[in-house]
């Protein structure tokens, strides 16, 4: 499972430690957008690949993030592309802008690590879900397999 995570750069401790959370206890794939300008290469491409290419984008919308074009507009990429969208919003943060049929985590800077709690613990429910999924997949296509070899 591969999970974009969008955040104002301001927020990269935050983001750091998530991510360190969401590798070494679910083995979780992380991207995080780092700029590494390699010349003529558009950037808005690159993040729509990257987002594109995730299964799911973690929104971290802090008192600063809200008011980032580039967080907002990663949004609306995930949005637009079908993904999955976990907010994890600040505490006092105008939700206004996020769609409204979403459930978001509520971030205590008093508190991070509760926050990131929950996301790893909602992100473990998401994987167990994709796991049980491919082990029925696996099974039917193994009956299928077994069947198919039957009838010759």
């Amino acid at each position: 499972m591969n999970i974009f995570i969008t955040y104002n750069t301001k927020d990269k401790k935050i983001v750091e430690a998530l991510k360190s959370n969401l590798n070494l206890f679910l083995g979780l794939k992380t991207n995080i957008f780092v700029n590494d300008t390699l010349s003529g290469k558009s950037l808005s491409e690159k993040i729509r690949k990257t987002i594109g290419d995730s299964d799911i984008v973690i929104v971290l919308l802090t008192k600063k993030g809200s008011k980032s074009i580039s967080v907002n507009q990663e949004m609306s990429y995930a949005k637009s592309a079908g993904k999955k969208i976990i907010p994890i919003v600040e505490k006092g943060v105008n939700t206004a802008g996020m769609p409204e049929d979403i459930e978001y985590i509520l971030f205590d800077r008093t508190n991070p690590l509760n926050s990131i709690e929950k996301s790893t613990q909602i992100l473990e429910n998401l994987k167990t879900e994709k796991e049980i999924l491919s082990l029925i997949i696996s099974t039917i296509l193994f009956i299928m397999v077994i069947e198919s070899t039957g009838k010759k």
